[in-house]
């Protein structure tokens, strides 16, 4: 049973796993959009987009626990804050950058203090360029749904009206690809760390 657990966790941890939700969500969201909105692709959405939150946090605290050893003279906040912050509406806009550039710079110093060399750094730049773009993104997208939201109330909100205001929000998370990509270098310093 240990080793099927391990097995489940070392396959989560792995940021094909998240790509694979990410884009099986956006490819059945797409298709709510050009052939209609039913309940059996409403529902794989959400089972999908819960999944991505919940691998992406599994992911986040893992990657956190292995940084915690860095010596780096940067705030180290604990794995649990990193995923908590993220959850807080607003504070979330500015945490997503710490969580995610701090993490970059103390994986990369660990690796280059294991390795005395860096072996395929993580670009800090361009997971700073992610956040950013998932920031901005999100909340011009989520001006417009809110927008939606509004009239919609106003003018009566109808399936079609929910769908829009759902497309808005998700839009926002566009941003991530970079952030999907940055996931690679994030676990081939991981694996570089743990030596696997």
């Amino acid at each position: 049973m240990e080793q099927l657990l391990e097995l489940l966790l070392k396959l989560l941890r792995h940021p094909a796993t998240w790509t694979v939700l990410y884009g099986s969500y956006f490819i059945f969201l797409c298709q709510v959009f050009l052939e209609g909105p039913s309940y059996n692709k409403v529902s794989v959405i959400a089972a999908l987009l819960m999944g991505q939150i919940i691998v992406s946090c599994i992911v986040l605290n893992w990657l956190w626990k292995l940084a915690q050893a860095s010596n780096l003279d940067e705030e180290k906040p604990s794995p649990t804050e990193v995923v908590a912050f993220l959850f807080i509406p607003f504070y979330a806009i500015y945490w997503i950058f710490i969580a995610y550039r701090k993490l970059a710079k103390h994986l990369n110093y660990l690796v280059v203090q294991k390795n005395n060399i860096p072996v395929n750094p993580i670009p800090v730049k361009w997971v700073c360029i992610g956040c950013l773009v998932a920031v901005v993104v999100y909340l011009s997208c989520a001006g417009k749904a809110s927008l939606n939201l509004v009239v919609g109330l106003v003018e009566g909100l109808t399936y079609d009206k929910l769908l829009s205001i759902v497309f808005w929000y998700e839009a926002g998370f566009s941003g991530q690809i970079i952030l999907v990509i940055c996931n690679f270098y994030f676990y081939e310093s991981a694996k570089e760390l743990i030596g696997k």
